[in-house]
């Protein structure tokens, strides 16, 4: 309970100004995924993508019909704003059904019946999804949310202990760790591949666009540049994933 100035912790010392505030660990985790989520562009228009696949078909009666018909058994589920863990609940779907979502979309964008605003956003949002960066996407954040959605659930039970607590949060940390490593990262690439060929799309990170980038001038350099890389999987292996360096960097302070 925040805020010593106003609101129930005001309330609270001012009953008994001996009382303690105790911040909610889990709370703090979901606090870190958040930060984590927002270190890099494509982390941002991933969940972007994500949740503008749920108001497409969530907005319109006929599209939610199609999405039934093609997916049986679980739906598209919005972005939480304030428990990230939950956002596996929103990735499940596309984990597991995400051949039926392409096909649900391909289905509105030759269907004449619907609008061609709808027809057309529909088109756009299939030429998206079928991205074999988008697919790495899912594979990597259902993993990272699936662990942090299991700790942040047991973090909440009403019988855990300090002691308890803090192993979960290690080994949540020592994960990471781990899965930052390049067998863990080949794996993914291997899940991507075989999810890409079902979809028989490209197998391969889509090419960066050809931009050269600018210095600022300089007399001299004390030190060498870092040459910028241009393999588009050098690129997603180091900017995408650098809400694990942040996500255990930041876990750590909670143990």
């Amino acid at each position: 309970m925040k805020g010593k100035h106003v609101v129930l912790q005001k309330s609270i010392l001012g009953a008994n100004p001996r009382a303690l505030f105790v911040p909610c660990a889990a709370h703090t985790l979901n606090l870190t995924v958040n930060d984590a989520s927002k270190v890099s562009d494509a982390t941002i228009n991933f969940f972007n993508l994500v949740q503008e696949l749920y108001n497409f078909f969530s907005t319109s009666t006929k599209r939610c019909d199609v999405m039934r018909k093609n997916v049986t058994g679980i739906s598209l589920k919005p972005l939480s704003e304030t428990r990230w863990s939950s956002r596996i609940d929103a990735i499940k779907p596309l984990k597991l059904y995400l051949i039926k979502v392409c096909e649900s979309l391909l289905e509105v964008a030759e269907d004449n019946s619907f609008h061609i605003d709808a027809r057309h956003k529909a088109s756009s949002l299939l030429t998206s999804v079928q991205n074999f960066q988008f697919i790495c996407g899912i594979i990597i954040w259902h993993d990272v949310l699936f662990h942090i959605n299991i700790v942040s659930k047991q973090m909440q039970s009403a019988t855990i202990n300090i002691k308890v607590y803090q192993t979960y949060l290690k080994n949540l940390v020592d994960h990471f760790q781990q899965y930052r490593s390049d067998q863990s990262f080949q794996e993914i690439l291997v899940q991507a591949k075989e999810v890409s060929l079902s979809l028989e799309i490209e197998q391969d990170f889509p090419p960066l666009p050809t931009v050269r980038r600018k210095f600022k001038p300089k007399l001299f350099d004390y030190e060498h540049r870092d040459k910028t890389p241009y393999d588009p999987k050098t690129v997603f292996k180091i900017v995408f994933p650098k809400n694990y360096r942040s996500n255990f960097k930041l876990s750590k302070k909670l143990i």
